[in-house]
């Protein structure tokens, strides 16, 4: 699931079709999820 959702995240984002912002926001959600797990570990 997790590699199907990068792979469709990259895909438009080498095309340029995704806003930065999006990614922006994106990117800091993913950060937000791994220093999570990385607590809890």
């Amino acid at each position: 699931m997790i590699p199907t959702t990068l792979r469709a995240l990259t895909i438009p984002i080498e095309t340029g079709a995704v806003p930065v912002s999006l990614f922006c926001s994106v990117l800091s959600s993913f950060l937000h999820f791994v220093l999570h797990f990385v607590q809890v570990l």
